[in-house]
């Protein structure tokens, strides 16, 4: 699914895969969840809303990342939206800022990415959403790799 929109990255580190647009990661699998980088006014309507949890790492909330957990892998491609919107988040720059509170840089800085990003992604054609065979893989990996594989579009052989 997300292997397909426009500038999305799909790699592989340590247990999870990340996305990234513009090398820079706007989403991520954690377990059997996924994490997404969005504006603080939408992660807050999410959380208030139930559907989403803030992401926490150590002892420290993370102010632009949610955590989203659906019953089943197949349930993540009802949030395209979300990742559409994740996607066009961080191509843009926003909320990128150095230690002193400073931007980084400026949306205007990555030559119009954020819309063509976004302009693209909102004419992309999803294909179905894979999944994995259960007995393709160890029980014990099977969410795991099934959000993985649910999400990216690829099959896991």
């Amino acid at each position: 699914m997300l292997a397909n929109l426009p500038g999305v990255v799909v790699t592989s580190k340590l247990n999870s895969t990340n996305f990234t647009v513009a090398r820079k990661v706007f989403a991520f699998t954690k377990g059997d969840a996924v994490v997404m980088k969005l504006p603080p006014p939408v992660i807050a309507r999410l959380v208030a809303g139930g559907t989403a949890t803030r992401l926490i790492m150590g002892k420290r909330m993370m102010k632009e990342w949610v955590v989203l957990r659906r019953p089943t892998p197949t349930d993540f491609k009802n949030d395209l939206r979300r990742f559409k919107e994740a996607v066009a988040f961080v191509a843009s720059g926003a909320g990128r800022q150095t230690a002193s509170g400073k931007r980084t840089n400026s949306p205007a800085s990555h030559g119009g990415l954020a819309k063509k990003c976004s302009a693209k992604c909102r004419n992309a054609e999803m294909p179905d959403v894979i999944m994995v065979q259960p007995g393709k893989v160890p029980a014990r990996t099977t969410a795991k790799i099934s959000t993985k594989a649910a999400i990216t579009s690829r099959s896991i052989k």
